[in-house]
């Protein structure tokens, strides 16, 4: 990794994701400090991947609001595309794993400030995908903002992903999970997910892999189709078939 982007000088390797690494940097021409995000070199590979990648960032660019981290740049950098955002460095991840179960109003008061974001988003017909602590950040207010929006969307079309899941499986709705189309009530149910963790202190499914988790989200759909669509049979009823 070269120690400049650009015009961002890298300072520290800060995270690193199956399709990303984010790094501190600082933005030479401001002096401000910036998070900044590159895709892996494997998938800068696939133009129609990059192609949608700049695409969604120049809406997802177009989101303000306060509950939104904001996106100051993107660009490529010998042929890597990379993504630039306001630096913050704490995630209500980092919090819950600190911190264990919230107190009831300050669960809710943070998934209402999620709310907003996904509202604003919704008027421009912008859906997440990956909502999940890790992708809320706390500002210095302690104000949350929403990352990452259209990032997965950018991602879902590479071929060279269709063995992996796009959207995090602990979060994800059944049919996020069985690669249906998606509109706002995915990211819904992502939040009310993360709502459960954030009062119960664990996630509604876990399991030891990815495919269990989504396994028992499978299990969980089907129960309820069976329960929806069956009715209690009357003993005079099991008699009469006799």
């Amino acid at each position: 990794m070269a120690q400049r982007v650009s015009h961002y000088e890298i300072e520290e390797r800060i995270g690193s994701g199956g399709f990303a690494t984010v790094y501190r940097a600082r933005d030479t021409r401001k002096g401000e400090t910036v998070a900044l995000k590159m895709l892996h070199p494997h998938l800068a590979a696939n133009p129609a991947l990059v192609d949608r990648f700049r695409r969604e960032m120049l809406v997802a660019a177009r989101l303000y609001h306060d509950n939104i981290v904001r996106i100051l740049d993107f660009g490529e950098a010998e042929g890597v595309p990379f993504l630039v955002m306001e630096y913050l460095p704490r995630s209500l991840d980092k919090v819950l794993r600190q911190q264990g179960p919230l107190p009831v109003e300050e669960a809710v008061d943070i998934a209402i400030q999620v709310l907003r974001a996904l509202d604003c988003a919704r008027e421009r017909d912008v859906i997440h995908r990956d909502i999940k602590p890790q992708n809320v950040l706390v500002a210095a207010d302690g104000t949350m903002k929403v990352a990452d929006f259209g990032l997965a969307k950018a991602l879902d079309i590479s071929s060279s992903l269709s063995s992996q899941v796009i959207g995090s499986p602990h979060y994800m709705s059944p049919e996020q999970a069985l690669g249906r189309p998606v509109d706002i009530r995915t990211d819904l149910y992502s939040l009310g997910a993360m709502l459960y963790q954030m009062l119960a202190g664990r996630v509604p499914f876990d399991a030891d892999t990815s495919f269990v988790v989504v396994q028992k989200l499978y299990l969980l759909v089907l129960s309820f189709i069976l329960c929806k669509t069956m009715r209690w049979i009357s003993s005079e009823e099991i008699i009469s078939y006799g």
